[in-house]
């Protein structure tokens, strides 16, 4: 220490690099080191280069020369030079995108043009970035069998994949059964499954089945098909949670009559054996599934309507998704007032979960296939614990009848909503129709349309619109929705839920008071 003061004192100013020492000198340790020196220390970068301003006047905008301050000291023996000036590294190739939303929506797009009818159609989206994926079975026309056709929207393309065919070999879905549905896990994998009847539809014996398929690169490619059940044709329902867990409702048969099931496959992908349900129902009995809460606490709530004594009755479940707690079935009787005329026969039915801030909602949207043609919902603010009694969303305001409805929530405003086309849409039956939109106070059970008693269409641009449906992710701000158009069209896009519910329905601020002070 002694030495190095010494050496410190003769030579104030000074600089001196001792080989050995662990730490690098500052830039501002190196320029000292340089300035004693005369040159630039030929072992470090060569510092940044400076503009040299000309004497006189300067253009605007003409490039003026730089240089560095010091020249760069000789190299030593055994060592080279750092290049003189030292080049400054490109910056590192990361894998980037341009910013957009979490949750994007899309325009109006064809994303199924197909050669022959449209029979079935389903519509799920990613439990929270909410993108979409779309299937539909596709009336063959002919002795050839059906098909199931699936589309999957990219969110990084913005583009959806091109339509494939999944029911292949013998998987295909036949002539007796045409139902498919599908849904999204957290990680992104798409799982569609789908009722399959016998291609050989002549010997009129066809061995019934429910097959699966799976996608985990946005439907570019699919698993090859699987048989999950047997015995049963309709797929009603089938919902996804975070972790990819799964829940399939299905009708089954046997000789005397049918009967509703349910299958759970688990986050690893193993279907548990099939469970049966105490509720007898009718071949077309149709059903719609939610998931209400997260990881352990996720149960799966559902609404089966069947025909008994020519009146409509619903059944309603709990089970959780997880363990073997069989499902707790509930039997509502749908009654109305009468001038609502109510069929015997409840179809189209859509389910949606949502979250208020008092707690989980559950809504289920269905229409009156015999009646008056109009459409209704049944709403739960306690999860699926209780239920109110039956709300008209809307009734046929010209000759025909309300074709689907479909459900969305917008939580900025607290407000359920539907999307229901009408009027004279009809399956395998090219007819002006159009979209609709109404909303309701969750609870209330009154519903509002938009235009009031001269409904106002919705800009989707449906003209003949059939099959209607649609998906929402968590906490989304806008649903997708999903309709036949014409036939042999499936359209997809993307609803702003506050195009529809008025601007006094959303929490005003409270106005700001500023502060005073006091002298």
């Amino acid at each position: 220490m002694r030495k190095l003061a010494m050496i410190t004192l003769l030579f104030p100013g000074v600089l001196f690099l001792f080989a050995g020492c662990a730490r690098l000198p500052t830039y501002v340790e190196a320029q000292a080191t340089a300035r004693a020196g005369g040159c630039w220390p030929d072992y470090l970068p060569t510092p940044p280069l400076v503009t040299m301003t000309p004497a006189g006047t300067v253009v605007p905008g003409t490039p003026q020369p730089t240089a560095t301050p010091l020249t760069i000291c000789p190299p030593r023996p055994g060592r080279t030079a750092v290049a003189w000036p030292t080049p400054v590294p490109p910056p590192p190739a990361f894998p980037t995108q341009a910013g957009h939303p979490w949750q994007t929506g899309g325009g109006q797009e064809t994303t199924l043009l197909l050669p022959s009818a449209v029979l079935a159609l389903d519509l799920a989206v990613h439990p929270t970035a909410g993108w979409p994926a779309v299937a539909a079975t596709v009336w063959a026309g002919t002795d050839d069998p059906d098909r199931v056709m699936v589309s999957v929207y990219n969110p990084e393309s913005a583009r959806w994949s091109i339509a494939r065919q999944v029911d292949l070999g013998p998987a295909q879905i036949g002539h007796y059964s045409r139902t498919v549905r599908l849904a999204v896990s957290g990680s992104g994998r798409v799982t569609v499954i789908w009722g399959m009847s016998d291609p050989d539809f002549t010997d009129n014996d066809p061995p019934s089945g429910i097959w699966a398929s799976d996608s985990a690169d946005d439907g570019e490619t699919w698993s090859a098909p699987t048989r999950i059940a047997a015995g049963c044709r309709r797929v009603n329902d089938v919902v996804a949670d975070g972790d990819g867990r799964l829940a399939v409702l299905l009708v089954c048969d046997e000789a005397r009559g049918n009967y509703l099931a349910m299958m759970l496959r688990s986050a690893d992908g193993a279907w548990q054996p099939l469970e049966r349900l105490p509720v007898a129902t009718n071949y077309f009995s149709e059903s719609s599934l939610v998931l209400v809460g997260t990881g352990s606490a996720a149960t799966v709530v559902g609404l089966t309507f069947v025909m008994e004594g020519g009146v409509a009755t619903g059944y309603l479940l709990r089970r959780p998704l997880s363990g073997d707690t069989p499902a707790a079935i509930t039997r509502v009787s749908v009654s109305a007032p009468a001038d609502w005329q109510l069929g015997a026969r409840m179809w189209n039915l859509r389910g949606l979960a949502f979250t208020r801030p008092s707690g989980s909602g559950v809504i289920f949207t269905f229409t009156d296939a015999e009646g008056n043609g109009g459409a209704y919902a049944l709403t739960s603010l306690d999860g699926g614990l209780s239920w109110g009694g039956l709300e008209r969303i809307a009734a046929p305001f010209t000759p025909g009848f309300i074709f689907s409805a479909a459900p969305a929530y917008d939580p900025a405003a607290d407000r359920l909503v539907a999307v229901w086309s009408c009027c004279a849409g009809e399956v395998l039956r090219a007819a002006p129709a159009t979209h609709y939109g109404s909303w309701s106070a969750p609870g209330s059970g009154r519903w509002q349309t938009l235009g009031g008693t001269a409904p106002l269409p919705l800009v989707l641009g449906s003209r003949v619109a059939g099959e209607t449906t649609s998906a929402q992710a968590a906490n989304s701000r806008h649903t997708w929705v999903a309709w036949v158009e014409g036939l042999k069209q499936v359209v997809v896009r993307s609803l702003d839920l506050n195009q529809l519910i008025p601007v006094d329905a959303y929490p005003t601020a409270a106005p700001f008071i500023a502060p005073t002070v006091t002298p």
